[in-house]
């Protein structure tokens, strides 16, 4: 692997960038749309870069670029220095430069120079997801940053937000590094995290609070959720039921269920078919509630699959609730 990938700190870092065209101005959004501050070395700027620079309070300096215009010193104040012209000698010189002064260096179109590469980006409140082909194709990645973007659930990086205000707090709290682990998973794919993502938040701090008095009895509590599967094609499923399937401990279905939605259950999850193969009520059957039920208090979130709708899905949900309630949270998915 040529590059890895790095999160920086970057509050009140400087980027310079040579060049002034259309492929500097691209590299300036980048830099400038995440906070750091620009300055651009370029005899000629773009009518757009200019007013990026004076919008954010960058500087232009307005000659071509020479080993000599810096000094050490001046050039050392910058965290990245960005290669943008299109002069392929220049931006080798630019390189070579910014290198000898330890400082990081991004080359357009000759990754071989590179320190650093921009990887496209997710950014949802504090969560931010880089996708990077290592410089080999820039549009792929842009690609699979759409298709993540349209997959990942809306509201995870208010989850994070969330969690980050809390996170010291409850490291603190629980000493026992198996009981914290799993508190943090039952938080993060539990009742608290969907209050969250749903803006309840309110909601899911008094749950947290509830939760942090007795972390190790909350960590080993169950839950249930009840999932229609009866579309037969996976990417007709909603996000919310993926989410929900992908984070069971233990999935339960009925025969009619599709392969290839059984298919996007997570390989470490348990899977067990309901007893009574009729599906049109096979969380009627008593021995399904019981199987359900059984899970759950072992402390593993069972998600049950059938692909009943309707009047008889409603009626199922009312029956699972009315048994289970007072001991287990309950997610109805449609």
């Amino acid at each position: 692997m040529a590059f890895i990938p790095l999160f920086h700190q970057v509050k009140n870092q400087r980027v310079l960038v040579v060049g002034g065209g259309k492929v500097a101005l691209r590299k300036a959004h980048y830099f400038v749309d995440k906070g750091l501050t620009l300055d651009v070395l370029s005899p000629f700027i773009n009518a757009e870069l200019n007013r990026l620079l004076y919008d954010h309070g960058g500087q232009w300096f307005e000659q071509e670029f020479t080993e000599n215009y810096f000094t050490a010193q001046q050039l050392t104040q910058y965290w990245c220095v960005v290669a943008a012209t299109d002069n392929k000698q220049v931006n080798e010189q630019v390189a070579c430069l910014a290198k000898s002064q330890g400082i990081l260096v991004n080359v357009v179109d000759n990754t071989e120079l590179c320190d650093v590469i921009l990887p496209s980006l997710i950014i949802e409140d504090s969560l931010v997801i880089a996708i990077s082909s290592s410089g080999s194709s820039p549009i792929l990645s842009r690609i699979i940053k759409q298709q993540i973007a349209h997959l990942l659930p809306a509201g995870y990086g208010k989850l994070s937000r969330f969690v980050g205000q809390y996170r010291v707090n409850i490291n603190h709290s629980i000493t026992d590094r198996k009981t914290r682990l799993a508190f943090w998973r039952k938080l993060l794919q539990g009742d608290i995290a969907n209050c969250v993502m749903s803006e309840q938040v309110e909601q899911a701090k008094e749950k947290l609070a509830l939760a942090l008095l007795n972390p190790l009895s909350f960590s080993q509590q169950g839950a249930i959720s009840l999932l229609s599967a009866k579309v037969v094609a996976a990417d007709l499923l909603t996000l919310r039921a993926l989410r929900i399937l992908q984070q069971a401990d233990v999935v339960i279905y009925g025969q009619q269920v599709s392969a290839e939605i059984l298919a996007l259950i997570d390989k470490s999850c348990q899977q067990l078919s309901f007893i009574d193969q009729v599906e049109s009520s096979a969380l009627l059957n008593s021995q399904n509630q019981d199987l359900v039920i059984e899970q759950a208090a072992l402390g593993k979130y069972v998600v049950c699959l059938t692909v009943t709708e309707g009047a008889i899905f409603e009626q199922e949900l009312a029956v699972i609730t009315e048994l289970v309630a007072k001991r287990f949270a309950i997610v109805h998915v449609p």
